[in-house]
């Protein structure tokens, strides 16, 4: 029986950086705790405070992609997304659609998303696929099914990360 120890469980170093409070670091108290203070140079523009949303399922068009027939390419698009992977929110007219890093769109918001993040556009850093969620031609409302012409299709659960400052910005 092997009973070692590595070297990230034999120490845990955190850091407190001047004008960026940790709440939880006053929580760490005891013996173990050794202070240091740190003697490099801290520029302001070496990092930026941000902030991570993920996005609601109110705030995208679930049934987008069912819109659209099997064969149509977006659902091979949709398939081939990785999480992790970065797409980007694309303004088009009143809609906000949701396309990869060659254009294509993959989904777009609903009128509730696109009215939260439309005049939060340009603050956007990253948006990111964080999962994947498949939608049968039986899950949407009755009242829409007549407008499904797939079976089955993804659609992206999204992380959007935003500089902190950048705050909530309403309708």
């Amino acid at each position: 029986m092997y009973v070692g120890m590595t070297r990230a469980e034999e120490t845990l170093r955190l850091l407190k950086i001047p004008g960026r409070p940790n709440p939880f670091l006053k929580e760490i108290r005891g013996d173990f705790v050794i202070p240091l203070t740190y003697r490099g140079i801290l520029e302001a523009s070496d990092h930026i405070d941000k902030k991570y949303e993920l996005l609601g399922l109110n705030e995208i068009y679930l049934d987008y992609a069912g819109s659209f027939p099997q064969s149509d390419p977006i659902h091979r698009h949709l398939s081939e997304l990785k999480t992790g992977q970065c797409v980007y929110f694309c303004q088009n007219n009143s809609k906000i659609e949701i396309r990869d890093h060659g254009g294509k769109c993959l989904a777009r918001l609903s009128n509730e998303g696109a009215n939260k993040w439309r005049k939060r556009l340009d603050h956007i850093l990253e948006v990111r696929i964080v999962a994947m969620l498949r939608r049968h031609r039986d899950d949407p409302d009755e009242n829409f099914q007549k407008k499904i012409r797939a079976d089955n299709w993804e659609l992206p659960v999204l992380e959007v990360v935003i500089p902190a400052s950048a705050g909530e910005v309403n309708g």
